[in-house]
């Protein structure tokens, strides 16, 4: 896995668990990355934490550290009858006993596969914390402004500092000013969070004080719910404290600003009015605040160029299936693995395409789904209406798609998709080093991609320009690299990329996997040996159906070419032509064959048109093949002073084969 350039950087907006998490992954991968964040500590805002299935998935794969660190902090719920369950459905009623109606069972909502735990925001963002480097996250630094030029992204500082980086990624919450600098020309209208009908009052109450009050229904998680109205009370701090929530439906829209609003005792109690009065006395312990509720239900694109959003600024969920804090994790993992992909600026667009396609679709659904979960706890769903068990059986449903997500496979599929895509965004940067190819006389650029291990492989013939070249500038060969999305063949087990080798019409139209590993200083590629065959046989089996050939290097007289009389000795090339010669000559002009030993250099084969030379950038030998159960790759190295080092390896000594060589350009 090749890891970002180390001059670039990234710059992350928010320390809250889905910044956190980035920055952890990012950091473990050795990609330089600052976490800037308005507050002067972290916010412990939001008190309890729940984790699902799927969110300890996440953890696990950001690091097995992570995991351990949560399970010395996690709260569970305290009796074994409840282990496995997410929360007790109960009816917040006066005059039940205390939730529990006369012919009706328990409503438990939860799986076996599930173990109930929650986490402290502030132990759990402690934990995030130390296992970041010192120094990544910078406090009392709240954004003023953000501006994409020049291949850059500045974020201008309320305290006068304006930093520059590569991708900036938007962790800031469900107001942060990045939705707008990536929707704000999109989507206006989806810049600003819509009110989800619901507000809620919160607090957190010693466990001592909460089982007097409630008795044997303190230390496990329940949900009380009642017509427009319900509470949740679910244990923190390792049990030391239990926290609730009291939601009130509110079909009128939210009047003034996205903040909470503050309220007396008495406006508490009028709102719940209908509860049992042992509910009414966890108020004691609630801040007089009215929270609204926001979400985001639609978001047409979580990226706009080198700014992309994370978390809550992209979908900010109600609590109704507590899965907010979760999705943020996954899109931390998903995130991180492919900016570790990545091995210059010019394909950060090009993964959070693929980080869009892969995370958007599911985090809306999960936006979309709380809030019905939310209206069906509050009764407001006719076709369930307070039916307990039709509650229970639709929230048992509607938990498992979340809960038993592979985010493993969104991982491969991200990655698929960004090796699917970055060469056709590479294509429009001119100034970079290129791959191209000519087929028949006019230039098409090598798309290959990352694949899945291969037994062996040979070298492609390639050219390193820094410009797309003129169609009359070289003449190469008869082997043409194109995209075939229609006719591609994707091994499922190793999810190869849908690019593949297109032999000319003379070789059959066969199809030859490829694979390209690309680093800071080193470009390998490498092909299936089974290509040599075809070759040898392309003039038997196909040419004679041919009414009309396309050119041939070696089915050309030598002639000097004027459009390249200005280049170097090692850049001209000249056409050779003798189309009288019997097909078998062809095919040894085709194969110039020699022996090589292990450590034998390209620069240094014999049999060579062209010697290479240090002022020039060398490009490989043409087609080359080992035996077929060794390895033998072409590696072009950055060898400093602006020329490349072509190096072949090889696993024993063996048979190389070679079309022709180029100069260096």
């Amino acid at each position: 896995m090749a890891a970002i350039n180390p001059e670039q950087n990234i710059a992350i907006l928010g320390a809250g668990i889905g910044g956190l998490a980035l920055a952890f992954g990012l950091s473990k991968r050795g990609i330089p990355v600052t976490v800037y964040e308005a507050a002067n500590d972290f916010s412990p805002v939001g008190a309890g934490i729940g984790l699902g299935p799927n969110a300890l998935q996440a953890i696990d794969l950001l690091d097995p550290s992570f995991r351990l660190l949560y399970e010395s902090a996690k709260t569970e719920n305290e009796r074994p009858e409840f282990e496995h369950s997410i929360f007790d459905a109960l009816y917040a009623e006066e005059g039940l006993d205390f939730g529990e109606r006369l012919g009706w069972g328990r409503g438990l909502v939860g799986a076996p596969y599930f173990t109930r735990s929650s986490a402290h925001r502030k132990d759990l963002l402690n934990i995030m914390k130390s296992l970041i480097p010192e120094g990544i996250v910078k406090f009392g630094k709240r954004a003023g402004r953000i501006v994409q030029a020049d291949e850059k992204v500045a974020v201008s500082f309320e305290d006068g500092e304006t930093i520059y980086a590569d991708a900036l990624i938007g962790c800031d919450g469900i107001k942060g000013m990045t939705r707008k600098a990536v929707l704000q020309n999109v989507a206006p209208e989806e810049v600003p969070a819509k009110y989800c009908n619901m507000y809620i009052y919160r607090g957190i109450v010693p466990m001592e004080d909460a089982k007097n009050v409630m008795g044997k229904h303190a230390g496990d998680a329940k949900w009380f719910m009642s017509q427009g109205k319900g509470v949740a009370i679910y244990p923190i701090s390792k049990g030391k404290e239990e926290n609730f929530v009291f939601f009130v439906h509110d079909p009128e829209p939210w009047q003034g600003a996205q903040e909470a609003v503050e309220c007396t005792h008495e406006e508490m109690l009028a709102d719940l009015a209908s509860f049992d009065r042992r509910l009414l006395k966890l108020l004691d312990w609630a801040k007089p605040l009215k929270w609204p509720i926001f979400h985001h239900p639609n978001t047409q694109t979580y990226y706009h160029g080198r700014v992309c959003l994370l978390g809550d600024v992209a979908h900010a969920s109600s609590p109704g299936q507590a899965a907010g804090a979760g999705q943020g994790l996954e899109d931390a993992v998903v995130l991180s693995h492919l900016l570790s992909l990545t091995t210059s600026g010019d394909q950060i667009p090009v993964l959070f395409e693929a980080y869009d396609a892969v995370r958007r679709p599911r985090a809306q659904k999960v936006v979309q789904t709380s809030q019905e979960a939310g209206e069906m706890y509050s009764w407001n769903l006719s076709s369930i209406g307070s039916d307990m068990q039709k509650i229970v059986d639709n929230a048992n449903n509607r938990l498992h798609w979340i809960w038993q997500h592979d985010i493993e496979a969104d991982v491969k599929r991200a990655e698929t998709i960004f090796h699917d895509r970055v060469p056709h965004a590479l294509v429009h940067k001119l100034p970079s080093t290129l791959l191209f190819l000519e087929p028949h006389g006019f230039w098409r650029r090598l798309e290959t991609c990352p694949s899945g291990p291969d037994n062996g492989s040979i070298a492609i013939p390639l050219m390193l320009r820094q410009q797309r070249p003129k169609p009359v500038d070289l003449i190469k060969y008869a082997i043409t690299p194109i995209r075939m999305p229609n006719r591609s063949r994707v091994n499922s087990n190793h999810r190869l990329p849908k690019f593949h080798l297109h032999l000319r019409r003379s070789l059959g139209r066969r199809q030859i996997r490829t694979s390209l590993e690309q680093s800071i200083n080193t470009l390998t590629i490498n092909l299936p040996k089974r290509l040599l065959d075809p070759i040898r046989m392309h003039f038997r089996n196909r040419s004679r159906t041919l009414t009309t050939k396309p050119p041939n290097p070696t089915n050309l007289k030598p002639q000097p070419n004027k459009k390249l009389q200005n280049l170097p000795i090692p850049n001209r090339l000249v056409r050779r032509h003798n189309p009288n010669l019997p097909r078998p000559i062809h095919i040894q002009r085709l194969l110039r064959r020699t022996r090589t030993s292990r450590d034998s250099q390209a620069g240094n084969l014999s049999h060579q048109p062209f010697e290479f030379s240090s002022t020039f950038l060398p490009s490989p030998e043409c087609l080359r093949t080992h035996s077929h159960h060794e390895m033998c790759r072409l590696t072009v190295q950055d060898a400093g002073d602006g020329r490349l080092d072509v190096v072949s390896e090889m696993g024993e000594e063996g048979e190389h084969c070679f079309v022709g060589v180029e100069g260096g350009v």
